[in-house]
């Protein structure tokens, strides 16, 4: 069961002391909004707040600022007071990475970690796979996952036995990398930078094992091809995004299976679009025929023929 008594389940504002908030500041310092020495593996990260509070029961300015940005990168109304739509948002599972807040530029939509892979073909291993289902299931559902980044990027991964540069495995609580898993709910998983941001777990993803993971549809648990995609897409070098529909959104709102021009903005950004085999063509003299694909993932076509049409 998922450990509801570390999380606030009452409106808080400036001025409020005991319990509840320390509650409060303890979800925000987890998840990056407060100096914190348990994520100096996630070394894209600074916090949101560069002083911590003096006291963490006593909700003073500082974490009043701190609401204010969690609110702002989440889509909320940012009034630095937590609501019930703050809470209802705290109390939603979400992804373990934590949130890269710029509070002087405010909220980003795709946000580039500043880490990238040098290799554009890449492997991806399993260490186990979970529980809850099957292996085909697991390994199908995370390939498509995988295919669906590269259907927009020039990246292409490959499955192998071994050593590999992505591994990927389900864990319970500690499992040595620094962010234990807290049970059902709350964090679903987490997935570390491209080298060498993610330190000697750069690209792997690990989830927890205490979640009840499935691959039906519509879901009967936590969808693992949606959280994977979002996990992949840290992997790849991408942070959280602000806009509330992209898969890259910190919180999980239920199956979200494809990337959203957002997400397709966030890795062409990093890695260029996707490199089509036969992206100019000439069908005969005098005449040029160009296809790309857009953000949209539509495909467009100009072509030359005496003049460009059609025209821009």
């Amino acid at each position: 069961m998922p450990d509801f008594d570390r999380l606030p389940t009452q409106n808080l504002e400036l001025g409020n002391k005991g319990l509840e908030v320390r509650k409060l500041y303890e979800y925000l310092k987890r998840f990056g909004y407060f100096p914190n020495d348990a994520l100096s593996d996630f070394r894209n990260w600074q916090p949101a707040i560069d002083n911590d509070i003096e006291d963490p029961e006593h909700f003073d300015e500082n974490l009043a600022t701190a609401v204010r940005l969690f609110q702002e990168q989440n889509g909320l109304k940012r009034d630095g007071a937590v609501g019930p739509k703050t809470l209802a948002l705290i109390a939603t599972p979400r992804c373990g990475v934590p949130d890269v807040v710029h509070a002087a530029a405010g909220p980003l939509p795709f946000v580039a970690s500043g880490y990238s892979w040098d290799n554009l073909s890449l492997t991806y291993s399993f260490v186990n796979t979970g529980a809850d289902r099957t292996a085909a299931e697991v390994r199908a559902a995370v390939r498509g996952a995988f295919d669906r980044w590269s259907a927009v990027s020039p990246l292409r991964f490959n499955e192998v036995v071994g050593a590999s540069d992505i591994q990927i495995g389900w864990y319970s609580g500690n499992h040595g990398d620094g962010n234990a898993f807290d049970g059902s709910g709350n964090v679903l998983a987490h997935c570390f930078s491209p080298p060498p941001g993610g330190g000697s777990f750069s690209g792997d993803v690990h989830f927890d094992e205490a979640e009840t993971w499935t691959v039906d549809t519509p879901p009967r648990g936590i969808d693992l091809a949606t959280v994977a995609l979002h996990e992949i897409g840290h992997g790849l070098g991408l942070n959280h995004s602000s806009d509330t529909s992209s898969v890259m959104f910190a919180s999980y709102v239920g199956m979200r299976r494809d990337l959203t021009p957002d997400d397709i903005a966030g890795i062409s950004a990093i890695y260029g679009g996707r490199r089509q085999p036969f992206p100019v063509i000439s069908w005969g003299p005098g005449r040029l025929d160009i296809f790309g694909l857009g953000l949209d993932r539509q495909m467009y076509h100009r072509a030359w023929e005496n003049g460009w049409y059609p025209s821009p």
